[in-house]
């Protein structure tokens, strides 16, 4: 959906589009879209909840400390960005704008898939039932 992009700070506003307006049209079909997303700026994720909806929209931060994702990174992005072989990383030479409007904050080093998972879904019941 979104190959032809790079890591530049318009490149991922716009793959974040690209993947809200098409998970807001499987939520107006009446689907459930889970979006797993790099998206380091506020301003996208606003633009993320609005078009989505915010009843239906939920927000996962997934706040892990920079040198869990650096030892868990498979594609050695990071390493790349280390060597100066790769620019606009977050976390190396670009930066992250915590979400302050986050519904969920997970800290994967310090849990478990099980009790993540356990928090996303109280989180989903709980904007169900509002």
């Amino acid at each position: 959906m979104s190959s032809d992009l790079g890591f530049s700070r318009q490149d991922r506003d716009i793959n974040v589009s690209r993947v809200a307006a098409r998970a807001a049209q499987v939520v107006n079909a009446g689907g459930v879209a889970i979006c797993a997303l790099m998206s380091p700026y506020a301003p996208a994720r606003q633009k993320a909840r609005y078009l989505i909806g915010h009843e239906r929209f939920v927000l996962v931060y997934v706040a892990t400390p920079l040198h869990v994702c650096e030892r868990r990174d498979v594609k050695g992005l990071y390493a790349k960005a280390r060597r100066g072989e790769l620019r606009n990383v977050v976390g190396i030479d670009d930066d992250y704008e915590p979400p302050e409007d986050a519904d969920v904050r997970l800290d994967t080093s310090a849990s478990t898939v099980e009790a993540e998972v356990q928090d996303i879904l109280a989180a989903l019941a709980s904007r169900l039932l509002q």
